[in-house]
């Protein structure tokens, strides 16, 4: 067996390469076995695949196993032992004070997203002469994180003025709960009654087993000699094609219905979360309206050429008047709302915010997204 490594011609050490030498126990001596499982389970899903409403299929996936279930092989010690606790505690020491770490709160922490580019943004800020200015960044136009450079041209935003924005919508929203009531209690009725997708799941689940069924028949015939190789290999793969189909179909179903579990379980927690509300909107600090946010809202997208804001909520929004400042308007409704679409089988809607000062006052100018300052 060749010792000459493997070359990959980078001219810097990946960080993840490093971070995986600082944690191998081979270094001091103790090359460890079954680190990791594979196992077959549904990919998560990313930004870009959930707003075309798309589902990861099933892969094969690797996950770390805890420490005890390693087997350790005895190897030349590169390192002593003492050097690599002092790594390992040197690691967690930086886990805990790293910049990455939430010094700070802000509202939409988790939540906004790049319309440009499907990215998530992130809170980053600048001193100046007198104070010290937060912006929410894309990280798309982090050019270091990119083998290409930077994919995103979109511009910060002042995370003050964007909260203060997004804040007054949805507290608007939570303090006129008829709005979002009527619309609740018609949409429980039709998901109480019997959602649609569990009838094609039972269909679905009888096909597939007859499909298991007929491979496992076709097997057993080969087994005991009724049918020859050839013949097995002519007729399995159809039955495998067919099997895949099922399961793809079946996965999309559990997705729908999932979703309807969801909704259902956000109507009920929505009952007595706006009655809390009422009340106390004005005395919550920046963590309890998070919180809030969270609960009802699934995304907020900025960025793009007219600087449009587009919050996308778990409240349903009935089909409402053809007003451009009607609060819970469809995306179907206004050319203004049409971007980004509803995901198939999801309880979320876009609530476009696209000309919200119409009949209001204009806002400030300052909030316009800016060039970073330097």
């Amino acid at each position: 067996m060749s010792t000459k490594p493997r070359e990959l011609h980078k001219t810097v050490w990946d960080r993840s390469t490093i971070w995986a030498m600082l944690r191998n126990p081979a270094y001091r001596g103790q090359a460890a076995f079954g680190k990791t499982m594979t196992d077959e389970r549904h990919g998560a899903p990313t930004r870009t695949t959930r707003a075309r409403g798309e589902r990861q299929g099933r892969r094969l996936t690797r996950h770390d196993q805890p420490a005890e279930h390693w087997t350790l092989i005895a190897v030349p010690a590169l390192i002593s032992e003492e050097t690599f606790e002092l790594a390992q505690a040197r690691l967690v020491e930086n886990a805990r004070f790293s910049r990455r770490n939430t010094k700070q709160l802000t509202l939409l922490q988790g939540v906004l997203v790049c319309r440009e580019c499907g990215y998530s943004c992130y809170r980053t800020s600048t001193r100046t002469t007198n104070k010290r200015i937060s912006y929410y960044r894309c990280i798309g136009q982090d050019g270091w994180r990119h083998v290409g450079g930077r994919v995103c041209q979109s511009r910060p935003v002042r995370a003050d003025e964007l909260d203060t924005l997004v804040w007054g919508e949805v507290r608007q929203l939570l303090e006129d709960p008829a709005l979002v009531r009527v619309e609740i209690d018609r949409r429980l009725a039709a998901l109480r009654t019997e959602h649609p997708a569990a009838r094609r799941r039972e269909t679905l689940e009888r096909d597939l087993t007859r499909a298991d069924a007929a491979i496992a028949r076709l097997i057993e015939a080969y087994q005991e000699q009724l049918i020859s190789l050839e013949e097995l290999r002519a007729r399995t793969p159809t039955l495998r094609k067919r099997q895949t189909t099922l399961r793809a179909q079946l996965d999309t179903l559990d997705a729908e219905l999932h979703d309807a579990e969801t909704y259902l379980q956000l109507a009920d927690t929505l009952e007595g979360f706006l009655g809390r509300l009422t009340d106390g909107l004005d005395q919550l600090d920046i963590a309890e309206q998070q919180r809030t946010l969270r609960l009802v809202v699934r995304e907020v997208l900025i960025g793009g050429d007219d600087d449009k804001i587009t919050i996308r909520h778990s409240i349903p929004a009935p089909t409402g008047p053809d007003d451009p400042n009607y609060l819970l308007r469809g995306s179907s409704h206004g050319s203004a709302s049409r971007c980004p679409t509803r995901r198939p089988g999801s309880a979320s809607w876009s609530v476009s915010l696209a000309a919200p000062w119409a009949t209001r006052t204009p806002p400030p100018s300052s909030w316009k997204p800016r060039t970073r300052p330097t």
